[in-house]
C-alpha cells in the first residue's frame, strides 16, 4: 500500500492545464483537455503497474512455504521412539525396518516434518525419534504436543502422525492403565514405580509351546523381582532371576516361559528399597 499515492494525485496537473485552456481560445481548450485526458491517463496506467508489482511482490513473500524431504524413505532401517510427559509417562519403541508390521510401516510412512512454532505447551507430551539409514546416519527429531515447541532447537515432526503411530504400536505409558498386553519385540512399556505395593500388569501369551521373555530395563540388578502368575496363583509360571549382563538397555531382571496353550498371566513386579529411578519400563516378546 506504501507504493500507492494518495487518491486524486494523478489528476492535479491535469486540471491546471484544463483552468488555463478556460482562459484562451477555444482551440488552446480543446488542447488542454486532450492534454489532460492523455496525462490522467499515463498516471492511472502508472499506478495501475505500481499497485500490481507491489501485489505481486507481496504475493510472492507470503506464499513462501519450506518443503522438506519425508523422514522415512526406502533407506531407512531402523527407528526409535522416546515419549514422556507429566500425565501419561513414558514409553519407547525400537525396531529394525525388517521387524514392523505392514500398519506399522504404513503409520511411519506418514511421518512429517514441520518448521517449529511457539508458544509452547510446557505440561505436554514430547517425543524424539531417530531414523537410522542402511548406511548407519542418524537423523533425530523432535515431536511436541500441538506442535507448541518450548525453546527447542532441530528439525521437528507433526505431532498428529507420530499420535497414529503411537496408536497402532500400542506400547503402555508408566502412569497409563492397559489390559493384557500382546507380545511386541519393539515396545518399551512404561512401568510405574511403587515401593508401597506389587506392580501387575497382565501379559497375553498367544500361542502354545513357544518361549516368552520378560525384561525390565532402567533399573540396577537386585532392585527388582519378578513372577508370572498363570491360572494356578500357587505355582507361578516363572520367576524372574537377575541379569548377569544389562546390555544397552540397563536390564535388571528377566524371566522365560513356556505355556501349552495361549492363556492371559498376571506380571508381578516388586520393587525393593534400592530402587532410585522412575524411569523403568518392561519388554515382553
Amino acid at each position: 500500500m506504501a507504493l500507492l499515492g494518495p487518491p486524486g494525485c494523478g489528476a492535479s496537473d491535469p486540471g491546471t492545464v484544463a483552468s488555463a485552456g478556460a482562459a484562451a481560445a477555444d482551440e488552446v481548450e480543446d488542447a488542454g483537455s486532450a492534454g489532460s485526458s492523455a496525462s490522467a491517463g499515463s498516471s492511472a496506467s502508472a499506478g495501475s503497474s505500481a499497485s500490481a508489482g507491489a501485489g505481486d511482490a507481496g504475493a510472492g513473500d507470503a506464499g513462501a512455504v519450506a518443503v522438506f524431504d519425508s523422514p522415512w524413505t526406502k533407506n531407512s532401517r531402523h527407528i526409535e521412539l522416546s515419549c514422556s510427559g507429566y500425565h501419561p509417562g513414558i514409553m519407547s519403541f525400537s525396531a529394525d525396518r525388517e521387524q514392523l508390521s505392514a500398519d506399522e510401516l504404513a503409520r511411519i510412512e506418514e511421518l512429517r516434518r514441520i518448521q517449529l512454532t511457539e508458544p509452547c505447551l510446557p505440561d505436554g507430551m514430547s517425543c524424539q525419534v531417530a531414523i537410522t539409514s542402511e548406511e548407519g546416519e542418524v537423523m533425530q527429531y523432535q515431536v511436541q504436543d500441538g506442535d507448541q515447541f518450548c525453546n527447542s532447537e532441530g528439525p521437528a515432526l507433526a505431532s498428529a502422525p507420530v499420535n497414529a503411530l503411537l496408536d497402532k504400536l500400542d506400547c503402555k505409558f508408566s502412569d497409563r492403565s492397559a489390559g493384557p498386553l500382546p507380545p511386541s519385540v519393539g515396545c518399551f512399556h512404561g512401568l510405574h514405580v511403587s515401593t508401597a505395593a506389587p506392580v501387575h500388569q497382565q501379559l497375553s501369551l498367544l500361542q502354545g509351546n513357544r518361549p516368552y521373555r520378560v525384561e525390565v530395563d532402567g533399573c540396577l540388578p537386585g532392585t527388582v523381582s519378578l513372577e508370572l502368575i498363570g491360572p494356578d496363583s500357587a505355582v507361578p509360571l516363572a520367576v524372574g532371576m537377575p541379569v548377569q549382563d544389562p546390555g544397552p538397555n540397563g536390564a535388571c531382571a528377566a524371566l522365560e516361559a513356556v505355556v501349552e496353550a495361549p492363556v492371559v498371566a498376571d506380571l508381578v513386579v516388586t520393587f525393593g528399597m534400592g530402587i532410585t529411578t522412575s524411569a523403568v519400563k518392561i519388554r515382553f516378546y
